[in-house]
């Protein structure tokens, strides 16, 4: 599986100008319920990687990004599109819920 690539306030500014269509997993290392998402996270991004973009920051290490976001819980997942978010949804979940999650927000290819 591929790593989930990191991102940071620059990185997102730049990626909502360019009226991408992206994820984005918000999560803290000593965070249990992050930690059981991890898998079920990967497969997704395998699923979906050629229909959108996947990026994954933790709260501890990109703390401009979390206070621009405004996350209240973890984990968290932000769907953008044309750069502007569309949902959000906090916690572990399954793999179906998240492609379910993902494919009502973004128009197939």
């Amino acid at each position: 599986m591929n790593k989930i690539p990191s991102i940071d306030l620059q990185d997102f500014e730049k990626r909502n100008s360019m009226k991408k269509v992206f994820v984005i997993k918000v999560y803290t290392e000593n965070c249990p319920p992050c930690k059981l998402v991890n898998l079920t996270f990967s497969h997704v991004v395998e699923i979906k990687k050629d229909q959108l973009d996947f990026f994954q920051f933790d709260i501890t290490e990109e703390v401009d990004l979390f206070a621009k976001l405004a996350v209240k819980e973890l984990p968290c997942f932000i769907l953008f599109t044309c750069g502007v978010e569309q949902s959000r949804f906090y916690g572990c979940s399954s793999k179906r819920n998240i492609i379910d999650w993902i494919e009502r927000h973004v128009s197939p290819l």
